[in-house]
């Protein structure tokens, strides 16, 4: 087949969804199908509308030979995308990675409101950029010929928020890989990474470490920014332990990466693969500064520490990029399958 895939990110661009779309790319090539890629280059300076014309435009060549189309973003590629194929009439599914209408909301109210939450019912203080951000993405998910979630979690959330038929959304997990050894920590440093916005809760975080640092005065926060995967794989191998409390994640490449390096690892409780990971980190409530702060003391403690990289080792659970490349073939062959 040849298949295009719709990313707003790609490398030399860092960030989850950027290796996500490359591994997919080079599985399918292994397999032998063409892969085009479409992303955002020069639109990325432009405004919304504007923005997303320019990109719906530079679509519609690209797909008039595809037999598929793939789209790892729900509103900045996705919309414009999706119109592109209904105009040539191409089968095209989507993989979910965050909530766009969710986290624009958190950005511009500055309300923490658990992801689980946001739709039960929708805020009356939605701006109205993120009501018809909100609208389109309905309109759009309910038209798409498959839905891929990597979480029942986040599937759940999106099925009573868009109202969506549930045969028409599929479970892939997100990438579990192999092993890799890492060094022994030189100091007792917790790793955040992300960006500083609201949704990652860092401020929450500083407080808190504040609290735990006046107990256990050892304990060092480590803040790292825009910086590429390869550097971040670095600073995991070496820290003593990482630290997600974003206040909700739906299945982070952070936390992930640190079970792949045996790192112990505090996350917010409100993650979407929690059932996966339950029994291998210190789970915390994203809104209580004291319960980070307890969580943070504890792990620093060296019997519970030992105990979590003992558990870290022990759990060999992988979900290589070549099955989900192929889980993603599958699902792609029963969407052909309904349309004829």
């Amino acid at each position: 087949m040849k298949i295009i895939i719709a990313t707003g990110i790609y490398p030399p661009d860092a960030g989850g969804p950027a290796n996500y779309a490359k591994q997919l790319i080079k599985e399918f090539e292994s397999l032998g199908h063409q892969v085009g890629v479409v992303t955002y280059h020069l639109e990325k300076q432009l405004p919304t509308g504007l923005r997303h014309l320019y990109y719906f435009l530079k679509c519609l060549p690209r797909i008039y030979n595809a037999d598929f189309v793939i789209i790892l973003d729900t509103f900045s590629v996705g919309f414009p995308m999706f119109l592109a194929t209904r105009i040539f009439r191409r089968p095209i599914i989507l993989r979910t990675g965050g909530d766009f209408v969710w986290e624009q909301f958190i950005e511009h109210a500055k309300e923490k409101i658990l992801l689980k939450n946001f739709y039960k019912p929708l805020p009356d203080n939605l701006s109205t950029k993120e009501k018809i951000i909100y609208n389109l993405t309905k309109y759009l998910l309910r038209r798409l010929d498959a839905i891929i979630f990597s979480t029942e979690f986040q599937r759940e959330i999106f099925l009573g928020g868009y109202g969506l038929k549930k045969e028409n959304t599929f479970i892939v997990e997100n990438y579990f890989g192999a092993k890799k050894p890492s060094l022994a920590p030189q100091k007792k440093n917790f790793l955040w990474a992300g960006r500083k916005n609201i949704l990652k809760n860092l401020e929450v975080l500083k407080r808190a470490f504040g609290l735990a640092k006046k107990e256990n005065p050892s304990i060092e926060l480590e803040i790292s920014e825009q910086i590429s995967r390869e550097e971040l794989l670095i600073k995991i191998s070496n820290c003593y332990a990482v630290i997600c409390p974003s206040i909700t994640e739906i299945s982070p490449n952070f936390i992930l990466e640190s079970i792949m390096l045996n790192k112990p690892f505090i996350s917010t409780r409100e993650v979407g693969f929690y059932n996966r990971i339950k029994d291998l980190g210190l789970f915390i409530n994203p809104l209580s500064e004291r319960d980070i702060a307890d969580k943070i003391i504890k792990l620093a403690d060296d019997s519970c520490y030992s105990k979590h990289v003992n558990k870290l080792r022990a759990f060999q659970h992988t979900h290589s990029y070549k099955e989900i490349a192929q889980e993603f073939l599958d699902i792609i062959n029963k969407v052909k399958q309904n349309k004829k």
